[in-house]
C-alpha cells in the first residue's frame, strides 16, 4: 500500500512514529507511461512508413530513419526524466507521539500537538490547513493523498491529536 502506512510500537514509553501519508503519484505516472508509449508508437509508424510505400526515394527513408529515431529516443528519455520529477522530491506527513512532521523536499516542518488549534479543509477541498497557536504560520497541505481526501485525512489528523490531548495512546488505524 502506497498510501497510508501504519507502524506498530510495541514499546509504550518511545515517543516514536505512529503513521505516515504520502501523496497519489498514480495519475502523474500514468500520463508519463502514456506520453511514453505515444512517442513510441509515433516512432514505429514513421519508421515503417517507407515500407509501405511503392516508390520511396532515399530522400524520403533518411527523414523517416532520423524523425523516427528521434521519436524512439525521446519516448524513454522523456518517461525516465518526468518518473525523476515525479517521484524524486520526498513529499511526507507523518504523525508521531509529539505532533506532526511536514516533509516537502529540503522543507521539513514539526508542529507539536499543544500548538494545534483545529484541522480544516479550503473549500473545495484544495488544501489542508494546520491552524496553530499565535505567533505562528499555518501548515497548509495542498497534495492528495493516496486512499484518503482530504477532509478524510483531517479526520484521522483530528482523531489523533483529540487523543494526543487527553493523553491516550497514539496507535496506527486498524487495517492500513
Amino acid at each position: 500500500m502506497i498510501g497510508m502506512m501504519a507502524v506498530t510500537n510495541t514499546d509504550p514509553t518511545r515517543k516514536g512514529l505512529i503513521a505516515w501519508f504520502r501523496p497519489d503519484v498514480r495519475r502523474a505516472v500514468t500520463r508519463a507511461w502514456l506520453r511514453a508509449f505515444v512517442l513510441v508508437v509515433l516512432a514505429m509508424l514513421v519508421l515503417a512508413l517507407p515500407m509501405g510505400l511503392q516508390t520511396a526515394n532515399e530522400v524520403l527513408r533518411v527523414a523517416c530513419w532520423v524523425v523516427g529515431g528521434a521519436f524512439l529516443l525521446s519516448g524513454p528519455i522523456s518517461l525516465m526524466v518526468r518518473l525523476q520529477r515525479i517521484l524524486g522530491p520526498e513529499i511526507i506527513l507523518s504523525v508521531h507521539q509529539a505532533g506532526l512532521r511536514w516533509q516537502k523536499g529540503d522543507e521539513v516542518r514539526e508542529v507539536p500537538w499543544a500548538r494545534v488549534e483545529r484541522f480544516t479543509v479550503d473549500e473545495g477541498g484544495a488544501a489542508l490547513r494546520v491552524e496553530v497557536e499565535a505567533p505562528g504560520e499555518p501548515l497548509v497541505i495542498d497534495e492528495v493523498f493516496t486512499d484518503l481526501t482530504l477532509p478524510e485525512l483531517a479526520a484521522v489528523l483530528e482523531d489523533y491529536w483529540r487523543k494526543a490531548l487527553m493523553g491516550l495512546p497514539l496507535r496506527g488505524r486498524p487495517g492500513a
